[in-house]
């Protein structure tokens, strides 16, 4: 649950502490939202263009999903390969520094993802659900 606070350092996102005293990193744009946090992995996930989206960077990679059901809560993990939609995933620095990623790191790889999906730049999965 969320605090009733926000520890806002005119950073490009908002610093929201948890009850449990965890910091999520919120952030939002033009048509999409989400936040950050953790470490080994940092996680994350909220809506782009209405699709959920999931990123997770751990030990040596990050990764991130988009689905493309907008139905599905982007907390409900893994959203491709059970599901179809966009995945990404790429090598970052040594084993087990992506795990320690900075929010604002993050961010920037998350905001780069947005620019590809729009851009229809992504691999596309075609799920494994059928009817």
């Amino acid at each position: 649950m969320i605090a009733s606070y926000a520890l806002n350092y005119n950073f490009p996102y908002s610093y929201l502490k948890t009850q449990s005293g965890s910091i999520m990193f919120e952030r939002s744009g033009v048509n999409w939202n989400g936040y950050v946090s953790g470490s080994c992995p940092v996680q994350g996930c909220g809506i782009v263009d209405n699709h959920p989206w999931y990123f997770r960077a751990r030990g040596d990679s990050w990764s991130m999903e988009i689905a493309e059901d907008q139905s599905i809560d982007c907390e409900c993990l893994p959203l491709v390969g059970p599901y179809p939609g966009w995945l990404i995933e790429e090598s970052w620095g040594k084993w087990p520094e992506a795990g320690y990623m900075e929010a604002a790191v993050a961010w920037e790889l998350i905001e780069k993802v947005f620019e590809q999906f729009r851009n229809n730049e992504l691999p596309y999965i075609a799920g494994e659900q059928t009817d």
